[in-house]
């Protein structure tokens, strides 16, 4: 997974919807994933925790049926009406 190349692809992403397509799509070689081994490229997943001005975006993979899997979390926050502050956490 390119962590780096993601933050890209958020930067040009217009929702959390946007994002999640961009990583996922094969033609921007960001996920190579497979953490369930079965051969296939991991859909990763992109979760909105939203609370006052932050917003958490986690990254996760269903591992198995019953197992999920955070792999990043990046991290953003509205420091004024024109600032936004972001962070990111490989888990």
């Amino acid at each position: 997974f390119n962590l780096y190349g993601a933050l890209e692809l958020f930067k040009q992403a217009k929702t959390p919807e946007d994002f999640e397509k961009a990583i996922n799509s094969s033609d921007n070689e960001i996920n190579n994933l497979d953490l369930d081994a079965d051969g296939k490229v991991d859909y990763v997943k992109v979760i909105d925790k939203t609370k006052d001005n932050l917003h958490l975006l986690v990254l996760q993979v269903a591992v198995s049926k019953d197992e999920l899997q955070d792999i990043a979390v990046i991290e953003i926050e509205k420091t004024s009406s024109d600032n936004l502050s972001c962070n990111d956490f490989l888990l």
